[in-house]
């Protein structure tokens, strides 16, 4: 059951959503240091009514949220950036 749930979200692992002023890329690893980041601000985590959450529970969630067939998790970045990562999405977002 867990390749098969692998598999499922993984069809999506190269989807790329483009619009001018925003493009959003698939939640992956690499992105976790600057989320977690982020989340350390405790006006955004109430807001997104997040928790507060270690690096390592952001890197499992990360992990389980791209295994998982229903979620589709994307980082929005914007595209006036340069990408720092193979996505095709501009920086400053994920």
């Amino acid at each position: 059951r867990a390749a098969a749930r692998g598999a499922a979200m993984r069809l999506n692992e190269r989807v790329v959503l483009r619009a001018p002023r925003a493009v959003l890329v698939p939640y992956r690893r690499r992105h976790v240091r600057r989320y977690h980041a982020w989340m350390e601000d405790e006006w955004l985590r109430e807001m997104t009514a997040s928790e507060r959450l270690t690096f390592e529970e952001e890197l499992r969630n990360c992990d389980e949220w791209r295994d998982d067939p229903d979620k589709l998790t994307f980082i929005i970045c914007d595209p006036r950036f340069p990408a720092d990562d193979d996505d095709g999405g501009g920086g400053g977002g994920g």
